[in-house]
């Protein structure tokens, strides 16, 4: 029997993001057997909205402690006082080609390996720029460090990715993170934005209901 497909659509620099990523993970292995994941990267700083981290030190320095406030997720040292203040690039596409490689290998772990991906950088306070990043995150899932960085530079994933960032566009999704069930019927939206996990699995059971009675 086909599943229902659970889509989740962000951003690797996306902090509200980080925030739902334990939501969306504690979904994921709760109910991976009934449905099936798969995540889309948006494409938030691209082109003319790449700049330095320190361009957004003030904003975010007072922004983080909503986000831990109400997610629970926890912001690092390294990230608040290292990263943001420096002059480091603020780029979408790296971090994003990272998840599309790496769901080209294993796209039943996508949902854990954003979560990994995202904790590198607000955890640790690292620069995606650095493929070392993306090495360790490939041994962390037990890949071969060189062989996912040469499909990572490869111009098919530099395609890919601008691909699931045409298809966020074209979907019309406003922000990040935005959840959505496919299904026969459709697609339904789950959550934009932060959303607890029993909101979320209230959501779900409603839409599913739903496609019963059509």
């Amino acid at each position: 029997m086909k599943k229902d497909t659970i889509i989740y659509i962000f951003d690797p620099l996306c902090g509200w993001c980080y925030g739902f990523s334990g939501t969306i993970v504690d979904l994921f292995n709760k109910r991976k057997e009934d449905f099936d994941f798969e995540v889309v990267v948006g494409g938030m700083i691209t082109g003319t909205r790449i700049a330095p981290f320190s361009t957004m030190h003030g904003y975010v320095s007072s922004a983080y402690k909503r986000v831990e406030e109400m997610t629970g997720a926890k912001f690092g040292e390294p990230y608040l006082n290292e990263l943001l203040p420096s002059g480091a690039l603020m780029n979408s596409e790296p971090p994003s080609r990272a998840v599309v490689t790496f769901r080209s290998f294993l796209p039943d772990q996508v949902v854990p390996f954003a979560h990994a991906l995202q904790k590198k950088q607000y955890l640790e306070g690292r620069d995606f720029a650095d493929n070392t990043v993306h090495e360790e995150l490939a041994v962390q899932f037990g890949l071969d460090p060189k062989a996912f960085i040469e499909k990572f530079e490869s111009e098919e994933m530099k395609y890919q990715t601008t691909q699931d960032f045409q298809w966020s566009n074209s979907a019309g999704v406003k922000g990040f993170p935005t959840v959505v069930l496919k299904n026969d019927q459709g697609y339904y939206l789950i959550s934009n934005g932060f959303r607890p996990l029993d909101e979320v699995e209230k959501v779900i059971e409603t839409i599913q209901g739903m496609a019963k009675e059509a």
